[in-house]
């Protein structure tokens, strides 16, 4: 890094004038809560505060906000994963993620080893407008879950169990002569 231009103040203090012309002084570091200092260096509520903010001033990301073992931490961990990271498409994962990102918000807080294969094929069959979204979902959580067995948040895939809704067939009609003729 930089050196130190002013030697005066510990570790990570620096002194600043504020919009007011006012000098302020604060904690501040790379990956730890920046915190405000009132009162003057050198005193013992200075130092006291200091070593809180030393102690208790480190930054863990995504702590107090992922529960560990749902199906947030699953997705999270999948998303930094190898073969997310290597063997997937950039084209590819953006369909995965966003497939992953919709069944996250709703379902995210709930934990993978509660899941049952009748949560599963419930959720599918909410999907009933639109079966081939619902299949897809299927695909994405078969595959989750057997992430979710390499990385130990359980011991089996109840995706396995469930049944793929049924599409329509077919495709679009044909056009009659009449119906070319418009265009």
């Amino acid at each position: 890094g930089r050196p130190r231009t002013n030697t005066q103040l510990p570790h990570f203090v620096s002194e600043f004038k504020d919009r007011h012309g006012q000098k302020r002084l604060r904690f501040r570091r790379t990956g730890w809560h920046t915190k405000y200092v009132h009162v003057r260096p050198g005193t013992a509520e200075f130092t006291e505060e200091y070593w809180r903010w030393r102690d208790f001033g480190k930054v863990t990301p995504g702590e107090g906000r992922i529960l560990p073992g749902s199906f947030e931490a699953l997705i999270v961990k999948f998303y930094s994963s190898h073969k997310w990271k290597n063997d997937i498409k950039d084209s590819t994962r953006e369909q995965y993620r966003g497939q992953l990102e919709r069944f996250r918000n709703k379902f995210g807080s709930l934990l993978v080893k509660e899941a049952e294969a009748r949560h599963f094929q419930m959720i599918f069959e909410s999907m009933g407008g639109t079966p081939t979204a619902a299949n897809n979902l299927r695909k994405r959580m078969k595959q989750l879950m057997n992430f979710a067995i390499r990385e130990g948040f359980r011991a089996d895939n109840p995706v396995l169990a469930t049944e793929p809704l049924k599409t329509p067939k077919g495709g679009f009609p044909d056009w009659s002569e009449e119906e070319i003729a418009q265009f």
